[in-house]
């Protein structure tokens, strides 16, 4: 698969970029970019303010915005030529480390020249992928220019913030003093908090102790008299592992109505699966869950990482429970330990 199409987007704009500042020798340019620091662009002043959907930053005049697409914010420094993306995305539960290595997986070609290493910043965990196109000179199509996209991801909470610097050959360092001074700038203003202890998590039905290598994520509406289920997720809040990363402890409660039963929905499940085809070795039988017979569905799920899943529908008082387990087919027992730690800590009301 290639580079996002909005870094090759970037890449086209630098072209105008590099003209319009023009070439100084060697010795003038790596004088520059030595001199050249989070602080330089600090201190030019003129600050406003631009936002993403759970952050903010306030950035000086050295950066200009551009109307173009392709990421929540696009802008245009000043001093280099370089073309700035900025987007935010689900982080999915991965470290930065982590999302380095999806993003080379899923992003760029074989054949592309690519790299990467953990980045240190204070406010965030970060790393950055460095990539390479080649691309004729628009004022001479005999001559190739080495262009740069420097990927930044910053992980904070449960966002994914994706700097994308594009520059031509030589300013590696002044991409990193941009993304550190883009960094340093910004603040998190999202309301999900990742734990920081163990803590208890639950609803009118059930609670669930648990450690901070969790998070867990529920509706707000938690009273099924307003609402036709609850259900509270529990995610590993953040893993260097793509293969953990939608590994899940799930439990929904459903209010019992005489046209349902644990049974009729296990069955439903089992025929609705049965036909998926993201769904493999699809089953259903019994089994014994927080002293309960349920009715089970299992399934091997279709993905990048093969994932063993089982649901189990049983009946506690008026309420009818699935709860969901999603464990790495290729599990060495640590997940499986992970989660049976979670229901043994598990309690309904």
């Amino acid at each position: 698969m290639k580079i996002r199409n909005a870094s090759a987007l970037l890449i086209a704009a630098v072209f105008a970029a590099a003209v319009s500042v023009g070439c100084s020798s060697s010795s003038e340019k790596k004088s520059s970019e030595n001199a050249f620091t989070a602080e330089t662009i600090r201190s030019k002043g003129g600050e406003t303010q631009y936002s993403t959907d759970n952050f903010s930053f306030s950035l000086s005049s050295e950066l200009t915005k551009s109307d173009m697409e392709g990421f929540d914010l696009v802008f245009t420094a000043k001093s280099f030529p370089i073309m700035i993306g900025i987007s935010e995305t689900m982080s999915l539960n991965m470290n930065a480390d982590a999302n380095a290595v999806e993003y080379i997986n899923t992003c760029v070609e074989a054949d592309t020249p690519v790299s990467w290493e953990h980045f240190k910043h204070d406010k965030y965990d970060c790393s950055v992928v460095y990539t390479v196109e080649y691309a004729a000179d628009e004022n001479d199509p005999n001559v190739t220019q080495c262009y740069h996209t420097d990927t930044y991801n910053a992980v904070k909470e449960v966002s994914l913030l994706n700097i994308a610097m594009s520059y031509p050959d030589g300013l590696q360092e002044v991409s990193k003093a941009y993304a550190d001074y883009i960094l340093s700038a910004s603040e998190y203003t999202g309301e999900t908090l990742l734990p920081t202890e163990a803590e208890t998590v639950e609803n009118d039905y059930v609670s669930v102790y648990h450690e901070p290598e969790w998070y867990a994520a529920q509706n707000e509406d938690t009273d099924l008299s307003d609402s036709a289920f609850q259900v509270i997720n529990f995610m590993y809040a953040h893993t260097d592992s793509f293969s953990k990363a939608k590994s899940k402890y799930s439990l929904k409660a459903v209010k019992m109505r005489d046209f349902n039963t644990a049974n009729k929905m296990a069955n439903n499940a089992f025929d609705k699966y049965s036909e998926d085809l993201m769904k493999k070795e699809v089953s259903h039988g019994t089994d014994e869950i927080f002293g309960e017979k349920a009715f089970t569905v299992t399934y091997d799920t279709e993905d990048v990482f093969s994932y063993h899943c089982t649901e189990y529908y049983f009946e506690k008082g008026s309420i009818i429970w699935c709860v969901t387990t999603s464990i790495p087919a290729e599990d060495d027992g640590t997940v499986a330990a992970d989660i049976q730690k979670l229901m043994d800590n598990t309690t309904f009301k």
